[in-house]
């Protein structure tokens, strides 16, 4: 257990009051050394309270409202890596991999803008390697670092050759010469080289750093024209850019090959390019004559007899050119306007006064169609979805619009704008179902959310089965998907039925509903009837008064077949059992009812002596049936002992209207009239029933 310490005056906290805080830890009889003291002051700043602020000793980078790491805004109230932050509270969002190349990104995100390479230089991907043959290997071939690496590779503390090289084979620890030679397509006057880091690992044999040096080579490959010193290798940052400084005195040199040293085997390279100058060509600019100009675009001398060509400043529709000049040889650079693509600029260059570059046309950014909740809403975009077009939404019903405005707009990253209205499935009041009395006072008024509960009170006599079939006098309503209530009302109370020992003895009020007044009438002369009333907790309030026990049922006469046994007499209250005289494969049923049906306990064959003198059921109304074939009704096929009424017309079987597949399958095949549709509801033999009818109906001739 934790334990506070504060101090405060009991009106509450007071501005420009400092306050103490401690922090004591307590188990049982034992406590913790109290916690250095925290001081506040009401309204200073503090990390967390939703404002970005300066302190006297720190600044906040962000402030999200919160003491959660992993947001974009850590518990101190800096940012985190990978995640810029706006507002205030800070709202936070990751950018690394987003898909998105954003500004500041620019230069910094392989994963999301590619490999940069700055205005007016030239980056050359390696079109050749060779290694030390001692350490060239099939476990570490040259390949990946043919052209580019894949965008996002990041480093990590091990070596692996699925698209990275490192110096393989047996021995490779006891030597120090590792090298690594690549080619390039042309050769150029070289201003840095750079090297991608895939991994960097260290074992015992090598505690030494990891470096790495470049060696720069001739378009032969074997005049070194310089090399560099070596530098240490890490994987943070990823990238080592070699720069490459020239001695003015001596003559500039082409490279087109370049060596790379390794000071370990440990080391893992994924690419490496050869960055030129675009325009800049001192080799070829020393050859000009005195009558001549370098033309960097062309890369070459040419003759100007007269004045330098003037071009009009480029017109591009929706971009913003800016241009250092408009003489042959200047540039212009053409930006597109924000919400158009590309994003990254493009130079033009006057040559003898038209301006040559790339094709530019700036296209508008394409938000595609709003991503909506396909149960709740549909968009439309009548004018399209590009930037700065409007779509709309509609709730789909029983979804309503919560606010005004359902109108999105394509911003310029390619998103559409924060919706300021949303679609909701909300449940207006609820009916008050009958015999109910409203309950919870908040749903008299519309806006209910899907899941809520609204109660409602029965009546007096009335009960409601909410939950696991117990009754209660609450009927709870909850609001469901499509916004209708759905729920358990008011039933009204029933008390259970009345034993059938007094079966033709009383009569009842209102059935055996709540407030139903039963009287039982014994026979006798001189008899007290007997009343008892159904509660409002469904159980009668007490017991009918017992009627004369010595009367007695007369010795029972069934039909011919069927044989009555009673071993307990024939007072009131025994109970006999009837048998068919046919045996096992028949069994008795009551007139007009099916094999389906159950009689007295559950059982035709039992009949009870009740407390008026009478046998229940009436032993006339007891007949001698065969047995059903139970096991093969249902299934599809028409039997014929199955084909007769107290067996439900082998339900339906044996006539085509009926008939499951509409087709009558007989079982046995040859079953003959057996198998005929004998069922008198079949649309067959009510047709067959009309058209008798309308022949007898017929006038004569």
């Amino acid at each position: 257990m934790a334990q506070v310490n504060g101090f405060a005056k009991a009106g509450g906290i007071e501005d420009e009051v400092d306050y103490s805080y401690r922090i004591q830890a307590i188990s049982g009889e034992l406590s913790g050394l109290p916690s250095p003291p925290a001081r506040y002051q009401r309204g200073q700043p503090f990390c967390g309270n939703g404002r970005t602020e300066r302190f006297p000793d720190s600044s906040e980078e962000c402030d999200d409202g919160n003491h959660i790491d992993g947001d974009g805004c850590d518990k101190l109230c800096h940012l985190e890596r990978n995640f810029i932050c706006e507002g205030e509270p800070s709202r936070c969002r990751r950018y690394l991999g987003d898909g998105v190349c954003e500004e500041f990104e620019r230069t910094t995100s392989e994963l999301d803008c590619g490999f940069y390479t700055p205005p007016g230089y030239t980056d050359q991907w390696a079109t050749s390697a060779k290694a030390n043959p001692i350490y060239q290997t099939p476990d570490c071939p040259v390949a990946p670092l043919l052209g580019q690496p894949r965008h996002g590779r990041e480093c990590i503390q091990q070596l692996t050759s699925d698209d990275a090289w490192y110096p393989c084979g047996e021995g490779r620890e006891n030597s120090t010469d590792y090298w690594l030679k690549l080619g390039f397509q042309s050769p150029v006057i070289a201003t840095s080289v750079i090297v991608h880091i895939a991994g960097v690992s260290s074992f015992d044999f090598d505690q030494s750093h990891p470096r790495i040096s470049v060696e720069l080579l001739d378009p032969t490959g074997l005049s070194r024209i310089q090399r560099t010193d070596y530098v240490p290798v890490t994987c943070d940052p990823n990238q080592i850019s070699f720069d490459i400084s020239h001695d003015l005195s001596k003559p500039f040199a082409y490279t087109q090959f370049i060596k790379i040293w390794l000071s370990t085997p440990q080391i893992a390279i994924s690419g490496i390019r050869l960055r030129s100058f675009d325009y800049l060509n001192p080799i070829a600019l020393s050859t000009c004559q005195g009558n001549q100009v370098f033309n960097p675009k062309l890369g070459q001398c040419m003759n100007y007899q007269c004045d330098r060509p003037v071009a009009e400043k480029p017109s591009i529709r929706n971009a913003n050119v800016t241009c250092i000049g408009l003489l042959d040889g200047d540039t212009c650079k053409v930006q597109c306007m924000s919400g158009y693509r590309p994003t990254k600029p493009i130079e033009l260059q006057n040559i003898a006064g038209s301006w040559e570059g790339p094709p530019i046309m700036c296209k508008a950014v394409d938000c595609g169609m709003p991503q909506l909740d396909s149960s709740l809403a549909t968009a439309a975009c009548p004018t399209g979805t590009r930037y700065g077009s409007e779509c709309t939404f509609k709730c789909i019903p029983p979804a309503k619009l919560q606010g005004t405005d359902n109108t999105l707009r394509c911003e310029e990253d390619g998103l559409f704008s924060l919706a300021q209205s949303f679609c909701q499935v909300l449940c207006d009041a609820p009916p008050t179902p009958p015999h109910a009395m409203l309950q919870s006072q908040d749903c008299r008024s519309d806006g209910h959310n899907v899941g809520s509960t609204c109660k409602f009170r029965c009546k007096a006599g009335f009960t409601s089965v909410y939950k696991k079939g117990r009754p209660s006098r609450v009927a709870r309503y909850q609001c469901s998907e499509n916004a209708t209530w759905i729920g358990h009302g008011c039933e009204q109370v029933t008390c259970p039925p009345l034993s059938l020992l007094h079966y033709g003895l009383f009569n009842c009020t209102n059935d055996f509903n709540y407030k139903s007044q039963c009287t039982l009438y014994c026979p006798g002369e001189n008899v007290v009837p007997s009343t008892i009333t159904c509660t409002k907790d469904g159980e009668w309030d007490q017991e009918f008064t017992p009627c004369d026990p010595s009367i007695t049922c007369p010795e029972p006469l069934p039909p011919s077949d069927v044989i009555v046994d009673c071993p307990q007499g024939h007072g009131a209250g025994a109970i006999c059992k009837a048998k068919c005289r046919l045996g096992r494969t028949y069994q008795i049923a009551l007139e007009g009812a099916n094999y389906r049906e159950r009689g007295l306990l559950g059982r035709h064959e039992v009949i009870l002596c009740t407390a008026g003198g009478v046998w229940y059921p009436n032993l006339d109304q007891i007949v001698c049936h065969e047995k059903c074939l139970e096991y093969f009704i249902g299934d599809d096929e028409c039997e014929w002992r199955n084909n007769r009424a107290y067996c439900l017309w082998d339900s339906g079987a044996c006539c085509p209207s009926t008939a499951p597949t509409g087709e009558v399958i007989t079982f046995p095949e040859n079953c003959g009239e057996g198998c005929e549709c004998h069922d008198p509801d079949a649309i067959e033999n009510i047709r067959q029933r009309s058209g008798w009818v309308r022949q007898l109906n017929r006038p004569p001739p």
